[in-house]
């Protein structure tokens, strides 16, 4: 439930946090089967910081550049083209390998490795954190 506090001007009138349910996909192919997947968020004005997890159970023939996570609580405010919204995250259960996720698109966002290369597959557990404007 949102909450107002007193005050305009200064972008700081508005407090929210509440639970979000990330969905994911693979750039191509198909994720065959989706475990957990589920994020907390708090919204100060219009910056808005999340944070969760998402499971690969199986993943299929999903490939490419990343995997799209979509369903944040707010979309990002992408109509300034100079701003760049990245946050930080660790596979946890194969690899351990670090990725970053950045706003591809207001709706999506992308979990991509540092190396480049695509970061699902079979039993993938993903963590992370990021803040963004709304």
């Amino acid at each position: 439930m949102p909450i107002y506090i007193a005050g305009g001007s200064d972008g700081l009138d508005f407090y929210e946090e509440g639970t979000w349910t990330p969905t994911i996909a693979a750039w191509t192919g198909t994720i065959t089967t989706v475990g957990t997947c589920a994020g907390l968020y708090t919204r100060i004005g219009d910056q808005v910081h999340i944070h969760g997890e998402v499971n690969i159970t199986t993943n299929g023939t999903g490939s490419g550049n990343g995997v799209k996570m979509s369903g944040m609580p707010f979309n990002a405010d992408m109509s300034d083209p100079d701003m760049w919204y990245e946050g930080v995250g660790r596979e946890n259960s194969i690899t351990g390998d670090m990725v970053h996720i950045h706003a591809w698109i207001p709706a999506t966002f992308l979990i991509a490795s540092y190396s480049g290369s695509y970061p699902g597959g079979d039993g993938r557990r993903f963590f992370f954190s990021m803040t963004y404007k709304a």
